[in-house]
């Protein structure tokens, strides 16, 4: 007998933010639907809408996947951010839902709910109850055997603390208990510390590079190094490639490159790899997407110059140094100028002033992933560095060698104090 629910047709993994959405909720059950999407893809859609106007997707997500977004958006690095855990604890006054507060705590770590408690709840537990608080202003969620006090500054964050405790309470009575007594075991750091190490072990089993491998990502990968690797490989001598391939060929071979299932995999592990590195935020579509830019054009980058430099063909630099070692060698080439914009003096750089050309071409370079304004190209000259700059904030990829050629030809100067460009 064939069902008559009707299977949604559209693989959701494919679909913008907004149409994935409006795709699980016109299934016919959106709560299996959505157990279809990826955690992350799940993130970034509720992140767009906004976490307060997104109570119907987190209620019918699962326990897991709801962990997994709080694993991604709770931290910066491996500091938990307790303004972000507020944000989801403030999910039902939007809602007024205290279901939805079940949720976000249920999927929380709670070793993160009992750092809070630790750092914001002044608790005293008597054996035999009593009507006096020991600290005015002071609760009791069980007719006078324990009291908190709730100690944080800001009015909407005690209240949600406050809440949270109760719905906990009232929720498994016994969890609170143990919650509460957890500050008398463990301090507010040794509950952080082990709670960034779990995260980081869920995020791996999840395929989510774990923040180690992220910096050594980011690790500049030396010429020296990457020709040794490549000689070690003992490839066949009639692979060598004789002359300087066009850049073209090079970024033609890469795409088709790209295009294996193998080189796939990496590809998007390199991309989550670098989201975590330079933290972005996963609601920013515009900044992820500039990010993206910025890897394909580091990875061509690191590419040409290694086959320029080694005279291997493109196929057995990714072969033999993987797409992780093809970036480096692509982030080792754009540091190298960030360090040239950093050693031009800093009487210069103030003399010329905020509005300069010459001031934003550095702002750029020193960037953590250096960058170019809109208007810099091979045809800049010194004296358009003497302008006033009309684009300001506008800024792309470093997307070829040439152009870090023509930096190094226009900086190096002003690293022996040359006069600096005047605006004008």
């Amino acid at each position: 007998m064939m069902s008559s629910q009707k299977e949604p047709r559209t693989d959701l993994k494919l679909l913008s933010p907004k149409k994935l959405v409006d795709a699980i909720f016109d299934s016919d059950v959106p709560e299996k639907a959505i157990r279809q999407v990826p955690a992350q893809q799940l993130y970034i859609a509720i992140k767009s809408r906004g976490i307060a106007s997104s109570g119907d997707l987190i209620a019918i997500a699962s326990v897991e996947q709801c962990r997994l977004m709080l694993d991604i958006d709770l931290w910066h690095g491996d500091r938990f951010d307790e303004k972000q855990f507020f944000e989801w604890l403030s999910i039902a006054d939007a809602e007024d839902d205290l279901d939805l507060v079940r949720k976000v705590i249920v999927s929380s770590d709670l070793k993160l709910v009992a750092y809070l408690i630790h750092k914001y709840a002044d608790i005293a537990i008597y054996e035999e109850a009593t009507d006096t608080p020991p600290i005015k202003q002071s609760y009791t969620p069980d007719k006078g055997y324990t009291w908190i006090h709730i100690n944080h500054k800001q009015s909407d964050c005690h209240f949600l603390l406050g809440r949270m405790l109760a719905v906990i309470h009232d929720y498994d009575a016994r969890l609170f208990y143990q919650l509460i007594g957890i500050p008398g075991v463990a301090t507010p750091s040794d509950l952080e510390e082990q709670s960034f190490e779990e995260r980081e072990k869920r995020l791996q089993a999840e395929g989510i590079p774990d923040y180690e491998w992220c910096i050594e990502l980011h690790t500049p990968l030396l010429l020296a190094d990457a020709k040794q690797q490549l000689e070690a490989a003992e490839l066949p001598t009639d692979t060598l490639e004789e002359g300087l391939i066009p850049y073209e060929r090079i970024e033609l071979r890469f795409q088709e490159l790209l295009s294996e299932d193998e080189q796939k995999e990496e590809y998007a592990l390199l991309l989550s790899a670098a989201c975590r590195y330079f933290d972005i935020d996963y609601g920013e579509s515009q900044t992820i997407s500039f990010l993206f830019t910025q890897i394909r054009d580091t990875l061509t980058l690191g590419l040409v110059d290694l086959v320029h430099a080694t005279g291997y063909a493109p196929e057995h630099c990714i072969e033999t140094l993987h797409l992780s070692g093809v970036y480096r060698r692509g982030i080792a080439l754009l540091l190298e100028l960030k360090r040239l914009a950093n050693r031009v003096p800093l009487d210069l750089v103030r003399e010329a002033g905020p509005d300069s050309k010459f001031f934003e071409l550095l702002a750029g370079l020193k960037e953590r992933l250096p960058i170019l304004p809109a208007w810099f190209s091979e045809e800049t000259t010194e004296s358009d560095l003497r302008e006033h700059s009309t684009e300001k904030d506008n800024y792309i990829a470093i997307s070829s060698k040439e152009l870090i050629d023509h930096c190094h030809m226009l900086l190096t100067p002003y690293l022996e104090e040359k006069e600096v460009p005047q605006v004008h």
